[in-house]
């Protein structure tokens, strides 16, 4: 796998479960360490084999955090 990682954007609507599970795919399929895109102000980074629904908790907490940072699995 490298080491690299690479950005992406979801459109408008997209849903953080799908986003997620899209960028997971796409890791895999270019074999990049982690897939990154901003969601809400929240920068997600995704790997080839995340676990989605604790990054869904993480996605979740964050939103209610005061200042919230990134999200990482």
């Amino acid at each position: 796998m490298s080491r690299m990682e690479i950005a992406v954007s979801f459109l408008c609507g997209t849903d953080i479960v799908v986003a997620i599970k899209e960028a997971s795919r796409l890791a895999r399929q270019l074999d990049v360490a982690y897939v990154q895109f901003n969601f809400n102000e929240i920068s997600v980074s995704v790997s080839q084999n995340p676990d989605i629904i604790e990054m869904e908790k993480g996605f979740d907490y964050a939103l209610k955090k005061e200042n919230p940072s990134f999200v990482c699995g």
